[in-house]
């Protein structure tokens, strides 16, 4: 990213799994833009979309220094924001794949890093800010730039209001700081 070479990320798997509605594509989204500014190349994959609020949905970012043309089983790095989400990622998570996620149980040999999710996004200003916190947050552990997310969260607010802008910016900045 930007503290580091283009190319020492070679490739990287990145999962993001929830229930529907709780901003799976919001993320997916702004971290696309992120990347894709940094000059990588991002292939995107809509898994399982639920169109019930509650259902099990994910996201699959296939992030590479060349260019990618398809999905792979294979998860890297995993951010869960339910527990349904480690089931219905099943066999795909293993113990290489680093999961990220609040109050999971550990049902299986799995690499669960508890990350309080909820706790930063209430500090940040609400719930409806965990999407922002998220990106931020996994911004900041790959070494992204801040210039990039901040212009990928504001190029997706396009259109809303400038304070609504200017406060999710300042929350994935805080939380682009603890990753």
């Amino acid at each position: 990213m930007n503290t580091k070479s283009k190319h020492q990320l070679n490739e990287l798997s990145v999962v993001l799994a929830g229930e529907a509605g709780q901003g799976v594509q919001a993320i997916a989204s702004i971290l696309t833009r992120a990347f894709r500014q940094e000059g990588y190349h991002v292939f995107v994959c809509h898994e399982f979309m639920s169109r019930i609020r509650g259902g099990s949905n994910s996201k699959m970012l296939r992030i590479s220094s060349g260019p990618l043309r398809a999905w792979t089983e294979r998860i890297d790095l995993c951010i869960v924001y339910d527990e349904k989400a480690i089931s219905h990622l099943g066999k795909r998570l293993d113990r290489k794949s680093i999961i990220l996620g609040e109050g999971i149980k550990q049902t299986r040999d799995l690499h669960l890093v508890e990350v309080p999710l909820a706790r930063l996004a209430d500090e940040a200003g609400g719930r409806i800010f965990v999407n922002t916190v998220s990106a931020g947050m996994l911004w900041g552990i790959l070494g992204g730039g801040n210039v990039s997310m901040n212009n990928a969260v504001t190029n997706f607010l396009a259109g809303k209001q400038q304070d609504v802008i200017e406060k999710t910016s300042q929350r994935s900045k805080a939380a682009w700081s603890m990753g």
